[in-house]
């Protein structure tokens, strides 16, 4: 994942001031939310994901994958027509080999919602597309880097899909140091999709308040770039998963160590940016390699007000 940055470290630049949603129906939300978290659980034990440079695998058995179908079929008790659990459970009878009807349960998701963004990329891309079990587990109460989230950070991938309880979600991840690290009130995320005369180009930012008038941020441009088969972690399909999300982690971490992990809920006003985005990147689609955006974003960079950028 090729991106443009640059980061402004202890530098302050001041200006003025799971995301799953269970839908039960008459269920207790606590009680779903409980189910999930140890459908999750037993995922988080039982799956194990390494990376090693450009080699990266997952191992489990087929008995994890029964009892994690079976929780997941506890959950569906109390929200049957929830497409997200549907699609969980579609992953997790991948893992069980043959206990169950996958393909039969994957239909059943998109029948009750024909767009959703997994469910419709697993059926149309089986062979490209990795399912939720396949990426590393993270929620608020994180505070170390799970080792494959560490290796991805160590190649410069800030934006990185994560298991959301039993979704996927993002993770933005800023490399900092703990010497130094400010106090901080809030910390937050902006995208900003700009239409330059060189073409569109995304670029994010990691912010952080630390204080009347010190507004800091990690400032990264997104090339939306794609491989001709379809994968989870590519550029172009992180943005186009955006506007089917809620909300991001943003994190920033010392090697491992994380010193800040917060999950920042998206104002209206972004979700709208997103939408944008998403419709102008369906009909241009991604382009092939970071170099076809490289005059947009020099141009974005020259351009952009950058103490106007906050929350």
């Amino acid at each position: 994942m090729s991106l443009w940055k640059r980061i402004f470290g202890g530098e302050s630049k001041t200006q003025p001031q799971s995301t799953q949603q269970p839908s039960s129906t008459g269920a207790s939300h606590s009680e779903l939310s409980k189910l999930i978290q140890q459908a999750s659980k037993i995922a988080e034990d039982g799956i194990r994901l390494e990376q090693s440079s450009s080699v990266w695998s997952v191992s489990t058995n087929t008995e994890v994958g029964r009892r994690l179908v079976s929780a997941i079929d506890s959950a569906l008790v109390l929200a049957p027509d929830d497409p997200d659990l549907l699609v969980a459970k579609y992953a997790a009878l991948t893992l069980s080999w043959g206990a169950g009807d996958a393909q039969g349960v994957l239909q059943r998701a998109l029948t009750i919602a024909p767009n959703h963004f997994d469910g419709l990329m697993l059926r149309n891309h089986a062979d490209s597309w990795q399912h939720l079990f396949h990426f590393p587990p993270w929620s608020e109460g994180c505070s170390k880097l799970h080792p494959v989230m560490a290796e991805w950070l160590d190649m410069q991938q800030s934006l990185q899909i994560v298991r959301d309880g039993l979704g996927l979600g993002l993770a933005v991840v800023n490399p900092t140091k703990s010497d130094g690290f400010p106090s901080i009130r809030r910390s937050g995320w902006k995208l900003i999709w700009s239409k330059t005369p060189h073409g569109p180009i995304a670029f994010h930012y990691a912010l952080l308040d630390c204080g009347p008038g010190d507004v800091r941020k990690q400032e990264a441009g997104i090339p939306h770039v794609a491989e001709a088969s379809p994968t989870v972690r590519s550029c172009y399909w992180i943005l186009r998963r955006l506007p089917h999300l809620q909300s991001c982690f943003v994190i920033f971490a010392d090697g491992s160590r994380v010193l800040r992990n917060t999950r920042f809920m998206f104002p209206e006003s972004l979700r709208k940016s997103l939408a944008v985005m998403d419709r102008d990147l369906e009909l241009s689609g991604p382009v092939r390699s970071a170099s076809a955006c490289q005059a947009a974003a020099q141009w974005y960079m020259h351009n952009v007000d950058f103490d106007s950028i906050g929350f």
